[in-house]
């Protein structure tokens, strides 16, 4: 009886379920777009930041895993809709900060400053939208592991926003704050 009470999960509620399904697209496309970038980058600061991009949330989609494989619970969404659990349902294509299908296709044409500015502000973008959600995640979740989850998403990302937003800084780019 120990043992049962030790291991057992506790329940998710909407939020629970619903972040972890969103923020699992959102970084599906964040590692997508890392990779589309570091195939065409030349080296340097942001080919390293689409890098670290790509490990940290790849770390992340195996937790969501582990998080969402615990739960007997079906899609938080319903069909090609997102954010639902935030009272905000809404198509994918139009959860904030989620790039379009022609803002991504362009990454394999740019090359260059072109490619680094496209990138940037894609993934500026693509993080504020993504703190928007995890900063939801944190308030409404029921699972004290989820909460703690979607804060740590929250702060990485901050952190990554204004470590690029040096580097654009650096190489006279406008500061992006605003989706």
């Amino acid at each position: 009886m120990v043992y049962y009470l030790e291991n057992r999960t506790e329940a998710p509620n909407a939020a629970d379920i619903g972040f972890i399904d969103d923020m699992n697209l959102h970084h599906q496309q964040a590692i997508s777009m890392s990779f589309a970038y570091a195939r065409r980058a030349q080296g340097g600061q942001i080919r390293n930041t689409a890098e670290e991009i790509i490990t940290n949330q790849a770390g992340d989609l195996r937790t969501m895993g582990q998080l969402r494989g615990n739960w007997d619970e079906g899609d938080g969404n319903e069909a090609g809709t997102v954010m639902a659990w935030m009272g905000m349902q809404r198509p994918l294509q139009e959860m904030p900060g989620f790039a379009s299908e022609s803002d991504v296709a362009k990454l394999a044409t740019l090359q260059g400053r072109a490619l680094d500015d496209h990138f940037t502000t894609l993934m500026i973008r693509h993080h504020l939208g993504g703190i928007h959600m995890a900063e939801a995640g944190a308030q409404r979740a029921g699972i004290a592991k989820v909460k703690a989850f979607a804060r740590g998403i929250a702060l990485l990302q901050d952190q990554e926003i204004e470590e690029i937003n040096i580097w654009r800084a650096s190489a006279n780019l406008e500061r992006i704050t605003s989706l």
